[in-house]
C-alpha cells in the first residue's frame, strides 16, 4: 500500500508519530541517567564549597567534603536558625525567594587549619545568563577568607574569567561589609579600586558581568546581616564550636573523506570562540558534533522517502535536537565538569549549519552507510579546526594542555599571553588556519 506523502492527513500522523518518538526517546534517557546526574550535581556542589574554602583538585570531593564541613545550618532572613543541619539540600529557588517568609538561608560551617569559617551560597545575574558561587567568611563574618564563582553563559575570555583561580584569590583578605554593624555590604568590583580594603579590579571588557557580580554579593549577603549581628560571641572570639561538633553534624551527608567544513562559509563561529579557551572542551564538542551529525544523517538517510515534503525541515530539525538533548544528557552523567564548562553551547549545535546541510544535501539523497560516513568526515573535519584553535590558545594563554601544566613553559612570559584567552584570538587563529588550507588546496589544484 503505498501513501500520499504530500496529503494533509499523512503529514499530521507522521509529525505526531515523530514527536512522540522523540519525547519517548529523551524521556527514557533522561530517567535513566537521572540518578548518575543527580550525584554529579551534588558531587560539583560539595566541589565548589571547597573551592571557596582554597581546597581545589581534591580527588574524593565527598570524603574531604565531610571531614571540612561541620554543619549546614538552615536560617531564615530574620537571623533564627530553622534546622540546624540539611542547608546542602536546600534548593536554589528558596534562597533566591522574592518573599522574605519564604527565604531559607543555607550557612556552611567548616573547619580549615583549626579556624572556624562559614560559607554563604551567591547567586546573581551577569550578561547572558545565571551566576552563582560561594564566599567563605572568617569567623568575624566580615573577612573573606575564600571565593568561589561559575556561570551559565558568560562570554567566554572576558564574563566568564569569574571562574579562574587568579580572579577569584583576588578576593582572599577583603572585607564583605561596611562596618562591624553589617549593615552594609561593601564588596564589590570595580574599574577604578578607590577603596582596597572592600573593592577588586573589574575584569576588563565585562563591565556587565563585573556588575553583576557586585549584585550578586548585594542581594546574596544581606539576607544573613542580622544574623550575623546577632552572634557577638563569636565577633569577639567566644569558642562557638560546640554547637557545630562533628557528632550534630553528620547526620544529613546525604562519508568517507575526511573533510574540513569549519574552513568554509559554514563555520560555526560562535561555537569556535566560546569552546576552544582549553584544549579538552574542544575536543568533547568536536567529538560530540561529529556522533551528532553521524547518527542525524543516518536517521534522515533510513526515514527519507517517508518524510513529507512540506515538513521536510521541521523532521531533520526535530531528529537533530533529539540527540544533541541525547548526548547532553550523556555528558551531563559521565563528564559532568566538561559538560559545565561547555554549557549552553552544547545546544547551539542544532544551529549548526554543518548538520543541516549535511542532511538536506547528503543524506535526503542517499544510503545509510554512505550517509554515516559523509556525517564522520564532515564531523571530524569540524573537530579538527576547534582541536587545533583550542590546542594553540591553552598552550599560549595558559602554558598548558589538557589542563597540566608544562614545566619548562610555566615561566616563560610568552606562554602566559592573555591575548589568547580573549574570543577574538579565537577567530584570527581561526583565519589563519583558513588561510593556510586553503593555500594548499590552490597548490594541489594548480599541480
Amino acid at each position: 500500500m503505498k501513501f500520499n506523502t504530500n496529503s494533509n492527513v499523512y503529514t499530521v500522523v507522521y509529525a505526531s508519530v515523530m514527536v512522540i518518538i522523540a519525547a519517548f526517546l529523551l524521556a527514557f534517557v533522561a530517567s535513566v541517567l537521572k540518578d548518575k546526574q543527580d550525584a554529579n550535581v551534588a558531587n560539583d556542589k560539595r566541589g565548589q564549597i571547597l573551592s571557596s574554602l582554597n581546597i581545589r583538585n581534591v580527588e574524593d570531593v565527598t570524603g574531604e567534603y565531610q571531614k571540612v564541613i561541620l554543619n549546614d545550618l538552615v536560617l531564615d532572613v530574620n537571623g533564627k536558625v530553622l534546622q540546624e543541619k540539611g542547608g546542602f539540600d536546600v534548593e536554589s529557588k528558596d534562597i533566591t525567594a522574592k518573599d522574605p517568609a519564604s527565604k531559607k538561608l543555607p550557612l556552611y560551617v567548616a573547619k580549615v587549619n583549626n579556624d572556624t569559617i562559614y560559607v554563604v551560597p551567591l547567586y546573581g545575574r551577569g550578561l547572558w545568563g545565571g551566576i552563582s558561587g560561594y564566599l567563605a567568611l572568617k569567623k568575624d563574618f566580615d573577612t573573606v577568607y575564600g571565593a568561589y564563582f561559575t556561570h551559565e553563559s558568560e562570554t567566554a575570555g572576558l564574563g566568564a574569567r569569574i571562574v579562574e583561580e587568579e580572579f577569584q584569590d583576588k578576593f582572599k583578605n577583603k572585607k564583605a561589609f561596611a562596618d562591624s554593624t553589617f549593615q552594609k555590604v561593601a564588596l564589590s568590583l570595580s574599574k577604578k579600586v578607590e577603596d582596597k580594603e572592600h573593592q577588586v579590579d573589574a575584569i576588563t571588557g565585562a563591565t556587565l558581568t563585573s556588575n553583576g557580580v557586585s549584585k550578586m554579593f548585594l542581594s546574596s549577603l544581606q539576607p544573613y546581616q542580622k544574623y550575623f549581628s546577632a552572634k557577638p560571641q563569636i565577633n569577639r572570639g567566644h569558642n562557638d564550636m560546640s554547637l557545630f561538633s562533628k557528632q550534630k553534624s553528620r547526620g544529613s551527608q546525604s562519508s568517507s573523506q575526511f573533510r574540513q567544513p569549519s574552513c568554509g562559509t559554514g563555520i560555526g563561529h560562535l561555537l569556535v570562540l566560546a569552546v576552544t579557551s582549553q584544549l579538552e572542551p574542544a575536543i568533547v564538542m568536536g567529538l560530540s558534533v561529529t556522533v551528532i551529525t553521524a547518527f542525524s544523517n543516518v536517521t534522515i538517510s533510513l526515514i527519507r522517502n517517508t518524510i513529507p515534503s512540506r515538513i521536510r525541515i521541521i523532521v531533520q530539525l526535530v531528529v537533530v535536537a533529539a540527540l544533541v538533548t541525547v548526548v547532553s544528557q550523556i555528558l551531563k552523567a559521565f563528564a559532568y565538569d566538561v559538560s559545565v564548562q561547555l554549557s549552553v553551547y552544547v545546544g547551539l549545535i542544532i544551529t549548526n549549519c554543518i548538520l543541516m546541510g549535511r542532511l538536506e544535501a547528503f543524506a535526503m539523497m542517499n544510503g545509510p552507510w554512505p550517509s554515516f560516513l559523509d556525517g564522520i568526515g564532515n564531523g571530524l573535519g569540524y573537530a579538527w579546526i576547534l582541536v587545533v584553535v583550542g590546542l594553540i590558545r591553552e598552550l599560549l594563554g595558559s602554558a598548558s594542555i589538557l589542563g597540566h601544566k608544562i614545566a619548562s613553559l610555566d615561566q616563560c612570559a610568552f606562554f602566559h599571553n592573555g591575548m589568547m584567552t580573549m574570543p577574538a584570538m579565537a577567530l584570527i587563529i581561526c583565519g589563519c588556519v583558513v588561510w593556510a588550507h586553503r593555500s594548499i588546496n590552490d597548490r594541489k589544484k594548480s599541480k
